[in-house]
Protein backbone atom coordinates (compact mmCIF):
# COMPACT_ATOMS: atom_id res chain seq x y z
CA UNK A 1 0.00 0.00 0.00
CA UNK A 2 1.24 3.49 -0.85
CA UNK A 3 1.84 5.14 2.56
CA UNK A 4 0.60 8.71 2.00
CA UNK A 5 -1.29 10.91 -0.46
CA UNK A 6 2.06 12.57 -1.20
CA UNK A 7 3.54 9.29 -2.36
CA UNK A 8 0.34 8.33 -4.22
CA UNK A 9 0.34 11.59 -6.18
CA UNK A 10 3.93 11.06 -7.26
CA UNK A 11 3.46 7.33 -7.89
CA UNK A 12 0.48 7.97 -10.16
CA UNK A 13 2.70 10.15 -12.36
CA UNK A 14 5.86 8.09 -12.20
CA UNK A 15 5.74 7.26 -15.91
CA UNK A 16 4.37 10.47 -17.37
CA UNK A 17 6.92 12.65 -15.55
CA UNK A 18 9.69 11.16 -17.71
CA UNK A 19 7.91 12.21 -20.90
CA UNK A 20 7.24 15.69 -19.53
CA UNK A 21 10.96 16.05 -18.78
CA UNK A 22 12.08 14.71 -22.15
CA UNK A 23 9.62 16.89 -24.04
CA UNK A 24 10.62 20.08 -22.26
CA UNK A 25 14.32 19.26 -22.53
CA UNK A 26 13.93 18.77 -26.27
CA UNK A 27 12.03 22.03 -26.63
CA UNK A 28 14.63 23.85 -24.53
CA UNK A 29 17.59 22.52 -26.51
CA UNK A 30 15.89 23.38 -29.79
CA UNK A 31 15.38 26.96 -28.60
CA UNK A 32 18.95 27.25 -27.38
CA UNK A 33 20.34 25.75 -30.59
CA UNK A 34 18.67 28.54 -32.58
CA UNK A 35 20.49 31.29 -30.70
CA UNK A 36 23.75 31.27 -32.75
CA UNK A 37 21.67 31.88 -35.90
CA UNK A 38 19.79 34.71 -34.20
CA UNK A 39 23.10 36.15 -33.04
CA UNK A 40 24.45 36.15 -36.59
CA UNK A 41 21.36 38.01 -37.82
CA UNK A 42 21.04 40.28 -34.79
CA UNK A 43 21.39 43.56 -36.66
CA UNK A 44 18.68 42.54 -39.12
CA UNK A 45 16.26 41.57 -36.36
CA UNK A 46 16.95 44.75 -34.42
CA UNK A 47 16.28 46.89 -37.47
CA UNK A 48 12.99 45.09 -38.07
CA UNK A 49 11.89 45.79 -34.49
CA UNK A 50 13.25 49.33 -34.34
CA UNK A 51 10.96 51.53 -32.27
CA UNK A 52 9.06 48.55 -30.83
CA UNK A 53 10.00 49.22 -27.22
CA UNK A 54 6.47 48.28 -26.19
CA UNK A 55 7.07 44.77 -27.47
CA UNK A 56 10.31 44.52 -25.49
CA UNK A 57 8.49 45.76 -22.38
CA UNK A 58 6.16 42.76 -22.52
CA UNK A 59 9.17 40.61 -21.61
CA UNK A 60 10.48 43.00 -18.96
CA UNK A 61 13.06 44.81 -21.09
CA UNK A 62 13.43 48.50 -21.89
CA UNK A 63 15.19 48.26 -25.26
CA UNK A 64 14.61 46.03 -28.27
CA UNK A 65 18.32 45.20 -28.36
CA UNK A 66 17.97 43.39 -25.01
CA UNK A 67 15.73 40.80 -26.63
CA UNK A 68 18.74 39.50 -28.53
CA UNK A 69 21.07 39.28 -25.55
CA UNK A 70 21.28 35.75 -24.13
CA UNK A 71 19.03 36.60 -21.16
CA UNK A 72 16.47 38.40 -23.29
CA UNK A 73 16.44 35.64 -25.88
CA UNK A 74 15.81 32.91 -23.28
CA UNK A 75 13.06 34.84 -21.50
CA UNK A 76 11.22 35.97 -24.63
CA UNK A 77 11.53 32.73 -26.61
CA UNK A 78 11.33 30.10 -23.88
CA UNK A 79 10.49 31.09 -20.32
CA UNK A 80 7.74 33.63 -20.95
CA UNK A 81 6.06 31.44 -23.53
CA UNK A 82 6.34 27.71 -24.11
CA UNK A 83 8.07 26.59 -20.91
CA UNK A 84 5.72 28.54 -18.67
CA UNK A 85 2.60 27.46 -20.56
CA UNK A 86 3.55 23.77 -20.58
CA UNK A 87 4.38 23.81 -16.87
CA UNK A 88 1.06 25.53 -16.17
CA UNK A 89 -0.76 22.78 -18.08
CA UNK A 90 1.12 20.23 -15.99
CA UNK A 91 0.33 21.80 -12.61
CA UNK A 92 -3.29 22.63 -13.45
CA UNK A 93 -3.76 19.02 -14.50
CA UNK A 94 -2.50 17.80 -11.13
CA UNK A 95 -4.47 20.40 -9.17
CA UNK A 96 -7.75 19.75 -10.98
CA UNK A 97 -7.37 15.97 -10.93
CA UNK A 98 -6.32 15.42 -7.34
CA UNK A 99 -9.51 16.25 -5.41
CA UNK A 100 -12.21 17.25 -7.90
CA UNK A 101 -10.93 14.58 -10.29
CA UNK A 102 -11.12 11.88 -7.63
CA UNK A 103 -14.69 12.91 -6.85
CA UNK A 104 -15.63 12.82 -10.51
CA UNK A 105 -14.20 9.30 -10.86
CA UNK A 106 -15.87 8.21 -7.60
CA UNK A 107 -12.50 7.18 -6.17
CA UNK A 108 -12.35 9.63 -3.30
CA UNK A 109 -12.56 6.75 -0.82
CA UNK A 110 -9.12 5.61 -2.02
CA UNK A 111 -7.72 9.10 -1.51
CA UNK A 112 -9.15 9.28 2.00
CA UNK A 113 -8.34 5.68 2.94
CA UNK A 114 -5.45 6.76 5.13
CA UNK A 115 -6.27 7.86 8.70
CA UNK A 116 -5.21 11.48 8.13
CA UNK A 117 -7.06 14.77 8.27
CA UNK A 118 -8.24 16.42 5.10
CA UNK A 119 -5.82 19.28 5.52
CA UNK A 120 -2.97 16.78 5.39
CA UNK A 121 -4.38 15.44 2.12
CA UNK A 122 -4.27 18.95 0.60
CA UNK A 123 -0.78 19.63 1.94
CA UNK A 124 0.45 16.31 0.56
CA UNK A 125 -0.97 17.11 -2.88
CA UNK A 126 0.64 20.55 -2.92
CA UNK A 127 3.92 19.04 -1.73
CA UNK A 128 3.88 16.39 -4.44
CA UNK A 129 2.95 18.97 -7.08
CA UNK A 130 5.88 21.11 -5.95
CA UNK A 131 8.35 18.21 -6.04
CA UNK A 132 7.22 17.10 -9.51
CA UNK A 133 7.31 20.64 -10.94
CA UNK A 134 10.75 21.36 -9.49
CA UNK A 135 11.96 18.00 -10.82
CA UNK A 136 10.99 19.01 -14.35
CA UNK A 137 12.62 22.42 -13.91
CA UNK A 138 15.76 20.76 -12.57
CA UNK A 139 15.94 18.44 -15.58
CA UNK A 140 15.61 21.43 -17.91
CA UNK A 141 18.31 23.29 -15.99
CA UNK A 142 20.74 20.37 -16.23
CA UNK A 143 20.27 20.31 -20.01
CA UNK A 144 20.75 24.07 -20.17
CA UNK A 145 23.96 24.03 -18.17
CA UNK A 146 25.34 21.16 -20.26
CA UNK A 147 24.86 23.09 -23.51
CA UNK A 148 25.15 26.68 -22.29
CA UNK A 149 28.55 27.38 -23.84
CA UNK A 150 27.96 25.15 -26.85
CA UNK A 151 25.14 27.42 -28.01
CA UNK A 152 27.03 30.67 -27.15
CA UNK A 153 24.64 31.78 -24.41
CA UNK A 154 27.21 32.05 -21.60
CA UNK A 155 24.61 32.64 -18.89
CA UNK A 156 25.41 32.12 -15.21
CA UNK A 157 24.42 29.16 -13.07
CA UNK A 158 22.63 31.55 -10.72
CA UNK A 159 20.67 32.99 -13.64
CA UNK A 160 19.50 29.56 -14.73
CA UNK A 161 18.65 28.63 -11.14
CA UNK A 162 16.60 31.80 -10.58
CA UNK A 163 14.80 31.42 -13.90
CA UNK A 164 13.87 27.78 -13.37
CA UNK A 165 12.77 28.23 -9.77
CA UNK A 166 10.78 31.30 -10.80
CA UNK A 167 8.94 29.61 -13.66
CA UNK A 168 8.18 26.63 -11.41
CA UNK A 169 6.73 28.88 -8.68
CA UNK A 170 4.59 30.76 -11.18
CA UNK A 171 3.24 27.52 -12.64
CA UNK A 172 2.54 26.25 -9.12
CA UNK A 173 0.36 29.28 -8.40
CA UNK A 174 -2.07 28.21 -11.12
CA UNK A 175 -1.84 24.55 -10.18
CA UNK A 176 -2.74 25.29 -6.55
CA UNK A 177 -5.47 27.66 -7.76
CA UNK A 178 -6.98 24.73 -9.69
CA UNK A 179 -6.67 22.57 -6.58
CA UNK A 180 -8.41 25.23 -4.47
CA UNK A 181 -11.29 25.62 -6.94
CA UNK A 182 -11.68 21.85 -7.09
CA UNK A 183 -11.60 21.55 -3.31
CA UNK A 184 -14.28 24.22 -2.90
CA UNK A 185 -16.55 23.15 -5.76
CA UNK A 186 -15.82 19.46 -6.27
CA UNK A 187 -15.96 20.06 -10.03
CA UNK A 188 -12.93 19.23 -12.17
CA UNK A 189 -14.27 21.29 -15.08
CA UNK A 190 -14.56 24.37 -12.87
CA UNK A 191 -11.03 23.85 -11.59
CA UNK A 192 -9.50 23.66 -15.06
CA UNK A 193 -11.67 26.40 -16.54
CA UNK A 194 -11.21 28.96 -13.80
CA UNK A 195 -7.46 28.38 -13.44
CA UNK A 196 -6.96 28.62 -17.21
CA UNK A 197 -9.19 31.71 -17.48
CA UNK A 198 -7.31 33.48 -14.68
CA UNK A 199 -4.00 32.64 -16.35
CA UNK A 200 -5.13 34.04 -19.70
CA UNK A 201 -6.56 37.16 -18.04
CA UNK A 202 -3.34 37.82 -16.16
CA UNK A 203 -1.27 37.34 -19.31
CA UNK A 204 -3.46 39.84 -21.18
CA UNK A 205 -3.37 42.28 -18.29
CA UNK A 206 0.41 41.99 -18.07
CA UNK A 207 0.81 42.67 -21.79
CA UNK A 208 -1.51 45.68 -21.72
CA UNK A 209 -0.09 47.15 -18.52
CA UNK A 210 3.30 47.66 -20.21
CA UNK A 211 1.78 49.99 -22.81
CA UNK A 212 -1.52 51.26 -21.40
CA UNK A 213 -0.91 53.82 -18.67
CA UNK A 214 -4.16 53.40 -16.73
CA UNK A 215 -3.39 49.69 -16.24
CA UNK A 216 0.06 50.22 -14.77
CA UNK A 217 -1.40 49.99 -11.26
CA UNK A 218 -1.96 46.25 -11.79
CA UNK A 219 1.70 45.36 -12.40
CA UNK A 220 2.75 44.99 -8.72
CA UNK A 221 -0.20 42.62 -8.10
CA UNK A 222 0.23 40.42 -11.17
CA UNK A 223 2.08 37.11 -10.66
CA UNK A 224 3.27 37.24 -14.29
CA UNK A 225 5.11 40.45 -13.44
CA UNK A 226 6.62 38.84 -10.36
CA UNK A 227 8.45 36.38 -12.60
CA UNK A 228 9.04 38.04 -15.97
CA UNK A 229 9.49 41.52 -14.53
CA UNK A 230 12.07 40.31 -12.01
CA UNK A 231 14.65 39.69 -14.80
CA UNK A 232 15.90 36.41 -13.28
CA UNK A 233 18.82 35.85 -15.65
CA UNK A 234 20.38 39.22 -14.89
CA UNK A 235 19.14 40.05 -11.37
CA UNK A 236 18.79 36.54 -9.88
CA UNK A 237 16.29 35.97 -7.09
CA UNK A 238 14.10 38.89 -6.06
CA UNK A 239 11.60 39.69 -3.34
CA UNK A 240 8.85 38.95 -5.85
CA UNK A 241 9.63 35.25 -5.44
CA UNK A 242 8.49 35.65 -1.85
CA UNK A 243 5.15 36.98 -3.11
CA UNK A 244 4.77 33.91 -5.31
CA UNK A 245 5.43 31.62 -2.35
CA UNK A 246 2.97 33.58 -0.21
CA UNK A 247 0.31 33.29 -2.91
CA UNK A 248 0.81 29.52 -3.02
CA UNK A 249 0.42 29.36 0.78
CA UNK A 250 -2.79 31.46 0.66
CA UNK A 251 -4.29 29.31 -2.10
CA UNK A 252 -3.34 26.16 -0.18
CA UNK A 253 -5.14 27.55 2.87
CA UNK A 254 -8.25 28.20 0.76
CA UNK A 255 -8.07 24.63 -0.57
CA UNK A 256 -7.87 23.26 2.96
CA UNK A 257 -10.83 25.39 4.06
CA UNK A 258 -12.92 24.34 1.06
CA UNK A 259 -12.12 20.64 1.40
CA UNK A 260 -12.76 20.50 5.15
CA UNK A 261 -16.12 22.29 5.05
CA UNK A 262 -17.70 20.35 2.18
CA UNK A 263 -19.35 16.94 1.93
CA UNK A 264 -17.52 14.99 -0.73
CA UNK A 265 -18.66 12.27 -3.11
CA UNK A 266 -16.88 8.95 -2.72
Amino acid sequence: MIPTVFHKTIWDRRKSILWWCLGLIGMTLLTMASYPTVLDQRETYESLLEGAEGFAAIFGFEAVSELFDPAGYMVSNLYAQTLLIVLMVFTIGIGAGSIAGEEGRRTMDLLLAQPVRRRRVVIDIVGAMTVLTLAISAAVMVAELATNNVFQLDLSVMGYLAANVGVALLALIFGVLALAVGAVSGKRGYAIGIAAAVAVLLFILFGLSTSVSFLEWSEPFNPITWFIGSRPFTDGFSVDYGWMILTIVVLTTIAIWGFERRDVSV
